[in-house]
């Protein structure tokens, strides 16, 4: 093939044919974030054996063009790669990984190269991800299908940026902020609950790099939770909102209420998930709501359920909602205040001791005390061995 020249027109087309349908050279132009492997100065594989070797050297090695703009850097430059290499999440820069296939043991299988169809990454084996990633500050991880791609996880590495979302995401329910790195996934509802204080740490920072870095972030999160936040939006304007997008309304620590058959009861809200299986699909609310045992009045935890609904839905019709987005708040909340003051005085050890007879109807469990006075009855409503608690009505 080095006698290009000599070759007539029709052996010209063939092989440029055979270069724009090659799966390589493919994968290679679709990737916006580098260069092809020819611009790299690679050569063009013949063979599916030599797709495999290349795509194993592209993902275990970095081709850095020298001065005089082309091959790999070597010498003074390949020293200073392999000390930033050790440096943990060193790199201000955003790693896009990519799957579309899982190993043997059920986990998913990253590769740093941009597929271009599923058909492609089918014919090849996807490269595990090296130590290299690790000098990232971020590693985005997507899943792939067809030409769509999925978002799989986020990855902090970056001990700056660690210590900005410890402090954006302090106390959230269910996220490691001691962890060595911060993990993500989706829906990313934390950052959409807590995304005003994000950009209060932005716009405040003074290091130009980090405030860099903290964009960089800001951007990918936000496409990511885009339409999170337009439906949350709209539920605070319109007071409707749609089952996929209902966790987001309930923001850990908030006031929810419930209502049945038109009484409400209140509590804090410490977590909201959502469980999505075959056979069903709900939202889980777990809450604390003042109590009293019969020796101690504090908080005791209960689980509040909404089941899956179509369409959109008024706040109206939920049995649960949050307080501050209820049209009633306001009664609501004096009603609530109100009861919780009565309950709060009825709390405590009463005895009273009554003189006179008991007879037991066994039919209905019922004992009566006859005094001088008056008949007292006295109804078993637990017929657990001890406590037994009895209503006493006059």
């Amino acid at each position: 093939m080095n006698n290009y020249e000599d070759l007539d027109l029709l052996k010209r087309v063939g092989i440029m044919r055979e270069t724009i349908n090659d799966p390589v050279y493919i994968s290679s132009a679709l990737r916006p974030e580098s260069q092809s492997l020819c611009d790299q100065g690679a050569s063009i594989p013949n063979d599916a054996t030599d797709i495999e070797i290349n795509e194993t050297e592209s993902t275990n090695r970095t081709m850095t063009p020298n001065q005089n703009g082309g091959g790999p850097s070597t010498g003074s430059e390949s020293n200073a790669d392999s000390q930033l290499e050790k440096e943990i999440g060193s790199r201000l820069e955003v790693l896009h990984l990519y799957a579309s296939k899982k190993s043997d043991d059920d986990v998913w299988v990253f590769t740093n190269l941009r597929p271009a169809q599923l058909k492609l990454q089918e014919r090849r084996n996807a490269t595990p991800t090296t130590e290299r990633n690790e000098t990232y500050a971020v590693v985005f991880s997507h899943i792939v299908s067809g030409l769509q791609l999925t978002s799989h996880s986020i990855v902090v590495q970056n001990e700056w940026l660690k210590g900005i979302l410890s402090t954006v995401l302090e106390k959230y329910p269910d996220i490691q902020l001691d962890a060595p790195s911060l993990t993500f996934t989706p829906p990313f509802q934390a950052f959409v609950h807590r995304w005003d204080r994000l950009l209060d740490i932005e716009k405040n920072e003074m290091v130009h790099e980090r405030r860099e870095l903290l964009k960089i972030f800001r951007e990918i999160m936000l496409v990511e939770t885009e339409d999170s936040f337009k439906a949350l939006r709209d539920f605070r304007a319109t007071g409707y909102i749609d089952y996929d997008h209902l966790l987001f309304a309930f923001d850990p620590g908030d006031i929810v209420i419930r209502s049945e058959t038109g009484i409400f009861s209140a509590g804090i809200l410490k977590k909201a998930s959502r469980t999505k299986s075959t056979f069903a699909d709900y939202i889980t609310l777990k809450v604390h709501v003042v109590d009293w045992d019969g020796d101690v009045q504090g908080f005791r935890e209960k689980q509040w359920t909404i089941y899956h609904f179509n369409g959109l839905r008024h706040v109206s019709d939920f049995t649960i909602s949050p307080l501050k987005i209820h049209e009633e708040r306001q009664a609501i909340a004096t009603q609530l205040i109100e009861r919780g003051k009565l309950f709060a005085s009825l709390c405590g050890r009463y005895t009273k001791i009554f003189k006179g007879y008991v007879k037991r109807d066994r039919s209905d469990s019922t004992r009566r005390i006859s005094s001088k006075d008056s008949t007292i009855h006295v109804r078993r409503l637990s017929f657990c061995t001890s406590p037994i608690i009895y209503e006493l009505s006059l």
